[in-house]
């Protein structure tokens, strides 16, 4: 629901989408049969908003900390390159 995404990623559900469409080809679905690239960038999100361990989120997850730790470093890796508002030094 919009209050349940709102609480864990601190996104409505507009915004959510505008951040997934922004990451979508980094979040593909390419080898992983149980995150979708939604539930990657929710991984990405709540770690970034509630600073949670790898080990407390893969409890929440049912995953591995090193599968959500790669998730993490793609959505970060992928709004540091495809989002313009993001300051890049020379």
């Amino acid at each position: 629901t919009a209050k349940e995404l709102g609480y864990l990623s601190g996104c409505s559900i507009e915004v959510f989408e505008d951040v997934f469409q922004l990451l979508e080809t980094i979040l593909e679905n390419t080898r992983n049969r149980f995150f979708s690239p939604r539930a990657k960038l929710l991984v990405f999100l709540e770690k970034l908003r509630r600073a949670y361990t790898l080990e407390d989120m893969s409890i929440n997850f049912h995953a591995d900390p090193s599968i959500l730790l790669k998730y993490f470093w793609e959505g970060a890796m992928g709004m540091y390159y495809r989002d313009r508002s993001i300051p890049h030094l020379p």
